[in-house]
């Protein structure tokens, strides 16, 4: 298990070993602990703890941070600060957020968690975009910031100056959290899924006009299934003849889900699932895929993600791919209004304080389209039940 702690004046003895193999600076994170003694230790917790209970500046020219450690369990591996408000100084170099890995525990993905729980505080206290200042030689943690959705925003040869959203972030983990539970396959989901045959795949997809649209794909050579849930648009590609599938979603039940389907209709050979981060498009080669479906993603996500998305997806298609995009209907502010629902920026419908769609006219995506695809055609399609047909599959070609 993996947790955020607050430094307390409790902490105990193994947070001072973990800060004794920590270097007092490192790329500009310091670590005070480093060679004090046990009682110097105790008496910086106190120290700290009040410090972080302060509203303006200590002593006059110190901007209060408060400490967290991060647990693995039950055993801390690093430490991050986050500051309540900056100086002119800080927003030079210092940032809200600085964060390190002890040595041991490196390159196990922990550096990325630390970041992503420090931005929820962050975002708690108030802090809707933070800064991170990251030295220019800091390869590490250079991509764990853009990871988390960083953005960088300025660059010199001895600094790098990344900014994040948090609500963003905070939006897109509820997201990968309510999708990894809601498609969590359970040991009878499991076993009924093995007994439906493989020969039951065309009744995989929502509509006709899905299923149309993935089988158009098979005539591809290697397909991203981008957001990819349980997988259906892959295997429905697969087994349209398209040799190399690769089906990608950040929400670990989901990519579990797509793991078993393609498993159960015999697909595995040629459909590959991967779990994946928030960066993993960054790390696809330019012109990778001939072929690229991505539904029901663009418009759950906060807006910003989805620009980033379709940047990514334009660079790793080819010139000649054939790209598909499925999006919900779109709901009109006032019917909103009249079932009690309030669109936040006229367009972003949370429910229970999920990101459930981000509203748009048919114009308005073709507008967010137009930077990095043109629309050949726009085919409007219902799910099983719904007397018509609102929700949208735009066929795209790269600009």
């Amino acid at each position: 298990m993996i947790e955020l702690k607050k430094l307390s004046v409790e902490d105990g003895r193994d947070i001072y070993d973990m800060l004794q193999t920590m270097p007092k600076d490192e790329n500009g994170l310091i670590n005070r602990v480093n060679g004090m003694t046990w009682e110097e230790y105790r008496t910086w917790l106190v120290k700290k703890q009040q410090e972080a209970e302060q509203e303006g500046l200590v002593d006059g020219w110190k901007v209060p941070s408060t400490t967290y450690w991060l647990y693995v369990d039950g055993t801390p591996v690093g430490f991050g600060n986050v500051r309540k408000f900056l100086t002119d100084a800080l927003r030079k170099q210092g940032g809200h957020i600085g964060y390190g890995i002890a040595p041991q525990y490196r390159r196990k993905g922990y550096g990325r968690e630390l970041l992503r729980q420090l931005l929820r505080e962050a975002g708690a206290v108030g802090i809707d975009e933070a800064l991170l200042t990251i030295h220019a030689d800091n390869i590490p943690s250079r991509k764990v910031a853009l990871a988390n959705g960083g953005v960088i925003t300025e660059q010199t040869d001895e600094r790098i100056w990344i900014r994040i959203n948090t609500k963003e972030q905070m939006d897109n983990q509820v997201l990968v959290d309510f999708w990894s539970e809601a498609l969590e396959m359970s040991d009878e989901d499991r076993e009924e899924l093995r007994r439906c045959g493989t020969e039951n795949w065309k009744e995989l997809a929502p509509s006709e006009k899905l299923f149309a649209a993935a089988v158009s794909l098979g005539t591809r050579k290697k397909v991203l299934d981008y957001g990819c849930g349980n997988g259906w648009a892959g295997i429905i590609a697969a087994k349209s003849s398209c040799p190399d599938v690769t089906a990608a979603d950040m929400a670990p039940g989901a990519a579990r889900a797509a793991e078993a389907f393609a498993k159960a209709f015999g697909t595995e050979a040629s459909v590959h699932t991967v779990c994946i981060g928030a960066d993993w498009l960054q790390s696809v080669p330019d012109d990778t895929y001939d072929g690229i479906f991505c539904s029901n993603v663009l418009d759950v996500v906060p807006p910003g993600t989805a620009e980033g998305i379709l940047r990514e997806l334009a660079r790793i298609a080819t010139d000649d791919a054939a790209v598909i995009i499925g999006l919900n209907f779109r709901m009109d502010p006032e019917k909103a209004k009249s079932r009690g629902q309030e669109l936040v920026n006229g367009c972003m419908l949370y429910m229970n304080g999920i990101l459930r769609l981000v509203s748009r006219t048919d114009e308005e995506w073709e507008k967010i389209f137009e930077p990095f695809f043109t629309v050949e055609r726009l085919e409007h399609f219902a799910w099983a039940g719904e007397p018509e047909e609102t929700r949208r599959l735009f066929f795209l070609r790269k600009t």
